[in-house]
């Protein structure tokens, strides 16, 4: 199969006419922002056929699906001096004995990505360990998946055991959510933050520290989590996250407290269930 990504972005630019992108996208009902990229040529892989139907539906100076699925490299074209199964130029037989033999893989609206091993503490191209894969939506643009292992992220509702999916980068934008290294060594997910001329990887935890760097080495931009039913522990966490204001959970005290007296925390819990027994 054959992008033509210049030729797929001039015609993707025809059909969306004088409106704004974020006015087709919507019409469309394409992420504006998947737009943009195929419009800046960005993207490596073509829109599936479903995809370009959509944008050919709501397309303007008369941009056909046929013209955008032969600029995708679904359809060959007619125009093309060895177009033809069979010798059968431009005739419909021909397009569908030409499409019959593509992989159905490249007429899924899905694609597949690999679910790293972050063991090693190591993602990158010829580094990461792949231990499964993940189906997820081809305009996602995602490269790879990685289970979380700690509770960093928690206020922001993300556990230990839901699957970050993320894009593959060096770079990103403060404000975004990013897969990075942290000081430990570790690979982790972060927001990233700049702010007196000092980035920062901030958690969504307070008993987590925020960590200041001079460079962070980000591995991806996360793009979605895909998450685990909650058990009840993590739900009871999240309630005592709700609680008013200067309201702490019972258990949050008693850690602080067994770390600021060296009283063993199990002693405080168990001495607390006495003093509620003895004064229900």
């Amino acid at each position: 199969m054959n992008f033509d990504k210049e030729k797929f972005s001039q015609l993707l630019q025809k059909a969306k006419g004088s409106r704004s992108i974020n006015n087709y996208g919507q019409q469309a009902k394409v992420d504006p922002g998947y737009i943009s990229r195929l419009l800046r040529e960005k993207i490596k892989t073509p829109p599936s056929p479903g995809i370009i139907k959509k944008l050919a539906g709501n397309a303007r100076n008369e941009v056909s699906y046929e013209e955008l699925m032969i600029a995708a490299g679904y359809l060959p074209d007619p125009h093309h001096p060895e177009a033809g199964l069979y010798k059968i130029a431009g005739s419909i037989e021909q397009k569908v004995a030409e499409a019959l033999q593509k992989p159905l893989a490249d007429f899924l609206p899905v694609k597949k990505i690999p679910v790293v091993d972050t063991g090693n503490n190591k993602i990158g191209p010829n580094q990461q360990k792949t231990i499964g894969y993940l189906d997820v939506p081809r305009e996602l643009e995602a490269d790879f998946a990685f289970k979380i292992n700690e509770d960093a992220m928690l206020e922001a509702g993300i556990f230990r055991g839901d699957t970050a999916i993320c894009r593959q980068t060096s770079k990103a934008a403060p404000g975004e959510m990013v897969s990075a290294r942290l000081s430990s060594g570790k690979v982790g997910i972060r927001y990233l933050d700049y702010e007196n001329g000092r980035w920062k990887l901030i958690a969504a935890n307070s008993r987590y520290r925020d960590e200041e760097i001079d460079a962070p080495e980000i591995k991806g931009i996360v793009l979605m989590v895909q998450k685990e039913a909650l058990k009840l522990e993590q739900f009871k966490v999240l309630q005592a996250k709700d609680e008013p204001e200067g309201v702490f959970p019972v258990d949050f005290l008693l850690e602080k407290l067994s770390a600021a007296s060296n009283i063993p925390l199990k002693k405080l819990k168990t001495t607390l269930a006495r003093l509620k027994s003895q004064n229900p």
